[in-house]
């Protein structure tokens, strides 16, 4: 068994002595010049463009590198210098893995790699949400590393920077622990680093970096110009360490923020914090600056639960919770304010009211899931999208990173719904739907569905898109059995196929495409559209390679008027386009060849004719154009070249002559206009020709950041306006220079204009004196300043001096002075009508603020003025007053008027420049007398507000009381005057004028339709009419006095007007038969110039009662005469009137009774408004005064007057009774009088009580 034993020892020697023999053999060759070589070439071999110099040192433990280099297909960018790493082998023994030391002299990166695009991308599994630290076979500890000289290129950090850092720490089971120092070598700035992460036991961060302007971090985030500071101090027990922080970048941002930390030993994060963050550099400005509040804790197997995070701007909140680990489940809610706290951020045409949001991600870190359902809140799109959405859209999206699940958003009429595959290569599906029914305020309505499926590659995926729609109506075009099929194989190739066939408006709309691409070519097999009468047809080929097409086309349509209900305007005569395009020149010289025209026959478009043809005609690089248009009674003729084959494009005209009725304007030499490639445009000149006389020049430059323009005008006149704008007609002459120079942005200007018989055709200044103007501009500095002069004979002449800011934002000061003659300037607006006005007003007015703000102040004072209205008689005199200008109003501090005796004041203000334009004046006026009219005259107390905006509405309230008023009631047109009835044109009229000329404008003028009214708000009306008394209804023998109270409402164009006049006293007159009114109602039920009127009279002669009722109203009252027992009306009036039946009357009572029965009955007596007795009573101060018949027949005179509110007294020659009274009559109430009387043979006193039923 010796051998055994042996064998057994030579075994064990090779087993163990082996490969301690391998290792030396192996140690003393990596020591070695030839191993050291071999063992870089094998590590080159693994990684591509790795370049290893000099390897030398002891090795494993000890290895020195003499130069490493990392390059790519571009050259180096990484190289390190003088590298020494020194590990202790030994302390693998304790399961440590020590580095004692790593060094680089030098490190130089130059640039950041350049990325293989044909390297396929290693799917990499995302980490968690909340880092944690990695679990190692071993402890890892670094006692050094030093590297004094770190080189970074300008492409890494956008400048060249060179830093030094030294560090040293170690990981292991009880936790990261970590100490560095890095320091700027060119520039100042600093970085400490003290970080000691134990879990369960203790968290420890104190991080300072300091960099002055042009800093690393600051220049990586594309902020150079700001320094930047940072300080996080967190230490404290790992069950709740308290930490601060603060980043600044001065204005581009700065974070703030505190809390707590812990990390207990079983894994997850817990967190409280909260702060605020200003991220204006980054951040646009309605979300830079938030609010956050951070609440997290650990949860179970090393998960995290976040019980609060709450971000907050100004424009939006978002909140969410739930628990982060290997799996997620996460809630979260988020609200968006209203679009324009996002302004800037949103398009104008896009807005909300406001956006409520709520979803979850569930799944794991490597494959979350995402759900969202939104609400929009009252959207605003551009029409008719709102209407159709509704007011609260919905959005629901399920999704993760791979698909779609669903996409839903549903509105009122819209639907829309999308799922399928995204990312490099797309399989969706897209599904729309409108089903719209009578929705308020929505052109819209019908139903329409519509499919699109999305496949293939993302960068150039196939489309294909169907819809279809039985009815389908949107802003007055309806569509009807709709069918659209399209097809693009390769959305980035146009080529594919498309058919559409409906009835558009009743007429056939059909459209059918072919194109395949073939090569570098895309030959288009079929186009062609038709659309009722007109036609289009196309056909060729384009080769994309050399952007060159052969093809021709076609538009065609030989009477427009059929597609008139389609354009939504008339249309009428023929319109023919021809184009044709085709490679020209040598082969690899080739151009585009252009021959196109445009044909218009007696085309009728916008109640205009137009004739012509426009021609171009050569290639891409020389287009000659020719046009000859004939319309508005003109013609128009074009000659130009577009020289388009260079960088700078040119435009050189050779003709150019406009003419309509005697007047034009041609070009007097050729002209050359060049477009820059930068897009500056510039001209050495274009002199133009006015017809009958004047010429304008243009020479200089425009952009694109500077300009030096020059025009010039030679007493052009002022008519030429009516080549392109025939109304109104102007005439007179300009002349004058104007310069633009200096930055676009903000030109200067230089110019003087000056105009002499300025005049404008309208009606309302055919009366005006000619014009004249002089005005002046010149740049100084920032601000131009102007001056101007206008002059229109004696009536206006104004002065204004003026200093405006170039960019129109800066303070303005402008002056302006003047006078004008009221009665001149505002006779042509009169003309034709009954008001009348004069006076002179003069302006000292000022200007400040800005253009945006403006701030006025001076006055504006009127004298002498005067209004009437000769249809009522109303009249205002001596009117007087001063606005003033207050900063951003105008204050009416006083306009007083005289009315009569009395006088109106008013006083008040107005914002011009508010929104809106708010008003607020008052108006007062004591014993007025405005009128002076047979129909009405009286004096009236007044207290009345207009206040509101004129944006938005005004109201005019208040009270108007009468202290007296005289309602007449015209007598009616003289017997012998016939009313003419409706007058009807027979036969023709003399001929129409030419077209075209100043006559036949003039007719057209007078015979076009009325304006359409304003849209401005009606003023609205809320006036109290209180009469006490003394308001009286005279003419065609009434002599009424009536009381009460009258409200008016409505608006100034349509006043309304409730409530009643009550009778007083009063009698009615026929002939020489007075009788006294029991009842009388005057009754206002809408229209103020028509009340209802309501009055009985009663007498008994011998055993016939006789009742006289008025009604009607007092432009056209009715008065009838009844009797008990009923008699016929002349023989009742002969009763009345006569005391004897008609078949007793002289022919003379006959004659006169005929009169009374036509209408005049106050049987030839004066009328008591105007008549002698009239005026009689108004200057002796009585109120009333008649002439009455006693019982016997005998004449006298009845005379009465008010001695004070409610006190009327009556002196009565004895007509009534048959002797002399007097009386006196006091108003109690509305009801109830008192009433006293003494006679001769008698005196007494009694109480009246009235009732109406």
């Amino acid at each position: 068994m010796r051998w055994v034993k042996r064998i057994l020892l030579a075994i064990l020697g090779i087993v163990v002595i082996l490969p301690i023999l391998l290792l030396a053999g192996g140690w003393v060759a990596l020591n070695v010049r030839p191993g050291q070589d071999a063992l870089a070439r094998l590590a080159m071999g693994f990684v591509p463009g790795l370049q290893i110099e000099n390897l030398h040192g002891g090795l494993p433990a000890a290895p020195r590198i003499g130069r490493v280099v990392l390059s790519d297909a571009e050259g180096p960018y990484l190289v390190l210098e003088d590298v020494a790493l020194d590990l202790d082998l030994l302390r693998l023994a304790s399961g440590e893995l020590r580095v004692s030391n790593l060094a680089a002299a030098r490190v130089a990166f130059s640039r950041l790699p350049v990325t293989d695009p044909n390297a396929p991308v290693a799917p990499s599994e995302p980490g968690p949400l909340i880092p944690q630290l990695p679990q190692l076979p071993v402890r890892v500890a670094l006692e050094r590393l030093s590297l004094p000289r770190i080189e970074l290129g300008e492409a890494v950090a956008g400048f060249p920077a060179t830093l030094s850092l030294e560090a040293g720490g170690r990981l292991g089971a009880d936790g990261a622990f970590l100490g560095a120092k890095g320091r700027r070598l060119d520039a100042p700035g600093t970085l400490d680093l003290d970080l000691a992460l134990a879990p369960g036991e203790r968290v420890k961060i104190d991080l300072t970096y300091d960099e002055a302007r042009g800093g690393l971090v600051a220049g990586l985030l594309g902020k150079p110009e700001q320094a930047t500071r940072l300080r996080l101090a967190l230490d404290g027990p790992a069950s709740g360490a308290g930490f601060t922080l603060l980043a600044d970048m001065g204005e581009t941002a700065r974070v703030e923020g505190r809390g707590f930390v812990s990390l207990p030993a079983g894994g997850g994060v817990g967190l409280e914090a909260s702060g605020d963050a200003n991220l204006g550099g980054f951040l646009p400005a309605p979300v830079a600056a938030l609010r956050y509040d951070i609440r997290t804790s650990p949860g179970e197997g090393g998960a995290t639960r976040i019980e609060r995070v709450r971000v907050e701007t100004g424009a939006a909140v978002v909140e969410a919770r739930g628990t982060v680990g290997d799996a997620l489940d996460l809630a979260f809610d988020a609200r968006v304010n209203d679009a324009g706290t996002l302004a800037g951020l949103v398009p104008e045409t896009v807005g909300w009211g406001g956006i409520e949001a709520r979803g979850t991600v569930t799944g794991t870190n490597a494959a979350p899931e995402l759900r969202v359902e939104a609400t929009l809140r009252d959207p605003r799109l551009p029409e008719p999208a709102p209407g159709l959405l509704g007011p609260a859209p919905t959005i629901l999206l399920r999704a993760n990173q791979q698909r779609v699940h669903e996409l839903a958003i549903n509105g009122r009429a819209v639907t829309l719904r999308a799922e399928g595959a995204y990312g490099e290569v797309l399989d969706l599906t897209l599904q729309a739907g409108l089903q719209a029914q009578d929705i308020p305020n929505v052109p819209v309505r019908g139903q329409l569905q519509a499919q699109a499926r999305v496949t293939g590659p993302a960068s150039d995926p196939a489309v294909a898109l169907t819809a279809d729609s039985p009815a389908l109506e949107a802003y007055g075009r309806r569509f009807e059995a709709l069918r659209l099929e399209a097809a693009l194989p390769r959305a980035t190739v146009p080529a594919g196929s498309l058919n559409l066939n409906a009835r558009l408006q009743g007429l056939p709309l059909a459209a059918e495409a072919r194109a395949a691409q073939e090569g570098d070519r895309i030959r288009i097999e079929t186009l062609r559209a038709s659309l009722g009468p007109a036609r289009l047809q196309a056909g060729g080929e384009v080769d994309i390679a050399r952007f060159l097409a052969r093809a021709e086309l076609t538009l065609e349509a030989a009477d427009l008027a059929p597609l008139t209900p389609v354009a939504g305007t008339p249309l009428g005569g023929g319109l023919r386009v021809t184009a044709k395009l085709m490679p020209t020149g040598p082969e690899g010289a080739q151009r585009q060849g252009i021959e196109a025209e445009v044909r218009a026959n007696n085309l009728r478009a916008g109640g205009q004719v137009v004739n012509g043809t426009v021609l171009a005609s050569g290639t891409d690089a020389a287009l000659d154009v020719r046009g000859d248009l004939r319309a508005l009674d003109g013609r128009a003729a074009l000659r130009a070249r577009l020289a388009l084959d260079q960088p700078e494009k040119r435009i050189e005209l050779s003709a150019l002559d406009v003419q309509r009725q005697g007047l034009g304007i041609r070009l007097s030499a050729p002209a050359t206009v060049v477009i820059a490639a930068n897009g500056g445009i510039s001209t050495l000149g274009i002199s133009l020709q006015g017809r009958p006389g004047g010429a304008l020049q243009v020479a200089g430059r425009w952009g694109p950041d500077n300009a030096d323009l020059r025009a010039n005008l030679s007493s052009l006149p002022l008519s030429l306006v009516n080549l392109f704008v025939p109304d109104p007609t102007l005439s007179g002459v300009l002349s004058g220079e104007v310069r633009l120079s200096g930055p676009v942005a903000k030109p200067g200007i230089e110019g003087e204009l000056r105009g002499t018989g300025l005049r404008a055709g309208a009606p309302w200044a055919r009366g005006l004196p000619a014009g004249t103007l002089q005005a002046t501009a010149r740049m100084r500095g920032e601000t131009v300043e102007t001056r101007a002069e206008f002059r229109v004979g004696p009536a206006l002449r104004l002065d204004l001096e003026a200093r405006v800011p170039s960019d129109f934002e800066g303070p303005i000061n402008a002056t302006l002075r003047g006078t004008t003659d009221l009665g001149v300037v505002a006779g042509p607006f009169l003309l034709g009508g009954a008001n009348r006005v004069a006076g002179t007003v003069a302006i000292d007015a000022r200007a400040g603020g800005t253009v945006a703000s403006p701030q006025i102040s001076g006055t504006a004072r009127l004298s002498r003025g005067l209004f009437r209205n000769l249809e009522y008689g109303l009249a205002l005199r001596e009117i007087q007053g001063t606005v003033r200008g207050d900063m951003d109003r105008i204050v009416v501090e006083s306009i007083t008027a005289r009315a009569g005796p009395g006088t109106l004041t008013a006083r008040g203000q107005i914002q011009p420049f508010a929104e809106g334009q708010p008003i607020d004046l008052t108006v007062r006026g004591e014993n007025l007398q405005p009128i002076s009219s047979d129909l009405l005259r009286g004096a009236f107390d007044t207290d009345l507000r207009l206040s509101g905006s004129v944006g938005d509405g005004m109201r005019l309230a208040g009270m108007i009381t009468t202290r007296t008023a005289t309602i007449g009631i015209p007598e009616g047109l003289p017997g012998g005057v016939a009313e003419i009835g409706e007058v009807r044109e027979v036969g023709r009229g003399a001929p129409s004028p030419p077209p075209g000329t100043a006559a036949a404008r003039r007719t057209a003028g007078r015979q076009a339709p009325a304006a359409p009214p304003s849209d401005a708000p009606p003023m609205a009306l809320d006036i109290t009419f209180r009469a006490p008394g003394q308001v009286y209804l005279r003419g065609r023998g009434l002599d009424v006095e009536m009381g009460g109270d009258v409200r008016i409402g409505g608006t100034i164009s349509e006043p309304q007007a409730n409530g009643a006049l009550r009778l007083r006293r009063g009698n009615l007159t026929v002939l020489d038969r007075r009788l006294n009114f029991e009842r009388g109602v005057l009754t206002f039920q809408g229209d103020v110039a028509s009340p209802e009127i309501d009055l009985l009279a009663t007498s008994r002669v011998s055993a016939t009662t006789i009742n006289v009722t008025v009604t009607g109203t007092p432009r056209a009252p009715k008065i009838e005469f009844t009797s008990s027992p009923e008699l016929p009306q002349d023989e009742v009036l002969a009763r009345l009137i006569f005391n004897r039946s008609a078949d007793r009357l002289s022919p003379f009572q006959i004659a006169q009774l005929a009169r009374v029965l036509s209408g005049a009955v106050s049987g030839g007596q004066e009328d008591p408004v105007s008549g002698v007795l009239g005026r009689v009573s108004r200057t002796l101060g009585l109120d009333r005064l008649g002439i009455g018949t006693g019982a016997n027949g005998t004449p006298g005179i009845e005379a009465g007057g008010y001695l004070g509110q409610g006190i009327y007294l009556n002196v009565d020659p004895g007509t009534s009774t048959g002797s002399p009274r007097v009386g006196v009559e006091i108003e109690l109430t509305p009801r109830l009088k008192l009433e006293s009387g003494a006679g001769a043979d008698s005196q007494g006193l009694g109480l009246t009580y009235e009732y109406e039923y």
